[in-house]
């Protein structure tokens, strides 16, 4: 062989070896050599992100949650609400205020084929955030899914972080299509074979329906944040009928959403000065003498036309809400979207969850309790992050009514974790976690609000340690520095590990006999309140001055709620006294 072929073979040698590598790191899932798998955010239900008929004269954003827009529907129903509180005219009332609300509300209504009936569009993010240097820089976003985003591109670099955003009130399994897309736009990007997933909140209904449609191969990670991929028991509650107020947990969800203290002296003030005592019988009067009229002109052709609110139920309660709101035939569209999410998605989620992980998926769960929900339905006594039971963003684990424990010698029940030297039961005895779907892979944040994670602090590194992770994660490994319960501070995201009191009963360290713990069969409804088997259902820190602000679309508008109910209370109360104090002054 003479030295010129010598010359070209060993080119050839060498680039077939350069091949040979490159082919290797793309099979590995790292197209760019950097070890991570871009990341993709499927962020959570944003109301105020909406937007109607976008760049006309007539743009509008229906559910902005500003103070401006909250005291404007405020206004508009002071005079009727003024009136009803000297007649007590109850229909009249409604006469008056129920167009209102219907307005307001109407621009988000849907055809019977679950498509919008208005041209509403929402932000969309198609490229890496590395071409958007205006949000990863908005040093406003401290909390929730910006601040991740935010955080995740300072950690693996804004090229490898992506946010999937969507119209929350349209079908889950139509995103989770678009996610499919956009998964493979990514891959493409980014050269690597795999993606990380969190879904925050509505966006893990949206990663559930994708495990359905498309499997788990182009995943690496995947991460449910206070997640709704098992349903929510206030929507169950409000499409079922079932509605009451109650004072004090009001009050309570007022401050714990709001987070600041001059909220808190004005409602403590509000209480004080009996507007909730007054306001309450109005409420409750309303619903004995109205809440049909409320369904009937309002709910029925907005909220009940949504695709997704539909799937926001619990499975439990789906068939009982789809009885009570939804006519067989008139109805056969939507009935189909919303059979189709309960019964191929919410139904499976043991079985999507087991070939994931049999795939070498490595997939982790965040769920928060101790919080009020919202206290206009029965399930206002579960385990809460303010918005979702803990019963099901943790995927079924049982829990203690809110102010209560498990009862005295409880023994936690091993429903999916089969190892008895695994304890699984929270410190404060409030939580027995082997009932939930990953026993080993749930984690639990104490007093901490829904997808409230906080920039720049160890609650939002522990979040992306979960994220990002190369390996399967279980509450085993977290060492001294996590644990699976763990109380976190909202103002500075400074987390404390729940420690066990009772003795001879601290959690086992070692590792799980097998990563895969997920149930071979369907879930049983775990029961919230010991002493009935029957119940079931179950912030950013800028300096020590500044209080948290409050994290989230629905969050913000829970946050605006006391002013108006203020202003309400102020006009019914005032009025009232009017009327019993006519008499005396003439």
């Amino acid at each position: 062989m003479n030295q010129l072929s010598k010359r070209i073979l060993s080119l050839l040698l060498c680039v077939t070896m350069l091949l040979g590598t490159s082919a290797a790191a793309f099979a590995a899932g790292d197209g760019c050599g950097c070890g991570t798998s871009p990341f993709i955010l499927v962020r959570g239900m944003d109301a105020g992100a909406l937007i109607v008929n976008e760049g006309t004269p007539e743009e509008s954003r229906p559910l902005s949650p500003d103070a401006q827009t909250i005291l404007e529907l405020v206004g508009k129903v002071a005079g009727p609400v003024a009136r009803f509180a000297i007649t007590k005219d109850y229909d009249q009332l409604a006469d008056a205020v129920l167009p209102v609300l219907y307005d307001f509300f109407e621009p988000l209504s849907c055809e019977p084929d679950g498509s919008s009936r208005h041209d509403v569009t929402v932000q969309r993010y198609p490229e890496s955030m590395a071409q958007y240097p205006e949000f990863i820089g908005n040093e406003e976003y401290t909390t929730g899914e910006p601040a991740m985003i935010r955080a995740a591109a300072e950690k693996i670099g804004a090229d490898h972080v992506y946010l999937f955003t969507y119209d929350w009130r349209l079908d889950p399994m139509d995103y989770a299509r678009e996610l499919n897309d956009y998964v493979q736009r990514v891959k493409e990007e980014t050269g690597h074979s795999k993606v990380n997933l969190a879904g925050a909140s509505f966006g893990g209904m949206i990663i559930a329906s994708y495990l359905a449609l498309y499997g788990s191969e182009d995943i690496d990670n995947f991460t449910m944040l206070s997640s709704a991929f098992a349903g929510t028991s206030i929507v169950g509650d409000l499409f079922s009928g079932r509605v009451e107020f109650h004072k004090d947990e009001l009050i309570r969800i007022l401050k714990e959403v709001a987070g600041q203290e001059a909220v808190n002296l004005l409602l403590d003030a509000l209480d004080q000065a009996g507007i909730f005592d007054a306001l309450m019988p109005v409420l409750d009067g309303i619903v004995a003498n109205l809440k049909d009229r409320v369904y009937d002109e309002v709910f029925q052709d907005t909220f009940v036309t949504m695709p997704g609110m539909w799937d926001l139920i619990a499975l439990k309660d789906y068939e009982q809400a789809k009885a009570y709101l939804l006519d067989p035939v008139e109805d056969a569209q939507l009935i189909a979207r919303a059979d189709a999410y309960h019964y191929q998605v919410q139904a499976k989620l043991p079985e999507l969850f087991r070939e994931a992980m049999a795939n070498g998926v490595h997939i982790s769960v965040v769920s928060h309790y101790g919080l009020q929900g919202v206290p206009i339905t029965p399930s206002y006594r579960e385990q809460n992050d303010n918005i979702i039971d803990t019963i099901y963003t943790s995927g079924y684990a049982t829990c203690a009514f809110l102010n209560e424990t498990l009862p005295e010698g409880y023994q936690q029940k091993n429903t999916n974790c089969k190892d008895a030297s695994h304890n699984h039961i929270s410190g404060d005895c409030v939580i027995d976690a082997s009932t939930a779907l990953l026993p080993e892979q749930t984690w639990f944040l104490k007093d901490f609000k829904h997808v409230g994670y906080i920039y720049g602090t160890p609650v939002m590194e522990f979040v992306l340690w979960l994220c990002l992770a190369d390996r399967q994660l279980t509450v085993w490994d977290g060492g001294e520095q996590y644990s699976q319960f763990m109380q976190v501070d909202p103002k500075d995201g400074t987390m404390q590990l729940i420690e066990k009191s009772q003795e001879g009963t601290e959690p086992s360290t070692q590792p799980p006999a097998s990563e895969e713990e997920v149930p071979t069969t369907q879930p049983q409804e775990p029961v919230q309140e010991p002493t009935d088997p029957e119940e079931t259902g179950s912030v950013q820190q800028d300096g020590e001055q500044e209080e948290p602000e409050i994290a989230g679309t629905g969050e913000r508008l829970l946050g605006l709620l006391p002013f108006g109910l203020a202003a309400a209370a102020a006009v019914v109360l005032a009025a009232s006294k009017k009327k019993q104090g006519a008499p005396k002054n003439r």
